[in-house]
């Protein structure tokens, strides 16, 4: 019983120090073309390219995806272009978890309401977010992160610039 409070202490304060470090947004603000990271596939149907995807299959041991929980032996597939990473489950094929992100002209990425372009500079969100820019400025060699919150999970939105301009998005877990 001390072991598992000391765990849920320990797990409290690592988020009350990330929180401190970066900012925190609602996983519910942050759509692809208006609609969640977690949506029906039908959605993403006319605008993905089926001719340059790949796809592998997971067990759900094997693969972690943000405020998902799956059975033991569930069977994941992930699907890899060279703009968007989405994963679904084989029992429900029509329900899509988006991962990763590249904005073009297909996909429009707003994060909190705001719209990130490729391109965008990263001074942009200095107003918006800034512990994560402060954060991101005297540490390079980090992304800039913001955290994502979901009933009572986290996860961590990394943004990634190349020459102070968005290039890609990651929903990553904790």
């Amino acid at each position: 019983m001390k072991s598992i409070i000391i765990a849920i202490l320990c797990f409290l304060c690592a988020i009350v120090n990330a929180q401190s470090k970066y900012d925190t947004i609602s996983f519910s603000n942050v759509l692809l073309n208006n609609k969640a990271l977690y949506t029906e596939f039908k959605y993403l149907r006319n605008i993905i390219n089926d001719k340059d995807n790949r796809a592998k299959v997971y067990p759900s041991k094997d693969i972690n995806i943000p405020f998902k929980e799956f059975g033991e032996t569930e069977i994941l597939y992930s699907i890899f272009s060279d703009n968007i990473v989405y994963n679904y489950s084989g029992s429900e094929p029509n329900n899509v978890y988006i991962t990763y992100i590249k904005p073009n002209s297909y996909f429009k990425v707003k994060i909190g309401g705001n719209l990130l372009k490729k391109n965008t500079n990263i001074s942009l969100l200095k107003k918006w977010y800034p512990n994560s820019y402060k954060s991101y400025i005297t540490d390079k060699n980090n992304n800039f992160r913001l955290i994502v919150r979901k009933d009572n999970k986290y996860a961590f939105l990394d943004l990634i610039f190349k020459n102070s301009c968005f290039q890609e998005l990651y929903l990553v877990s904790e």
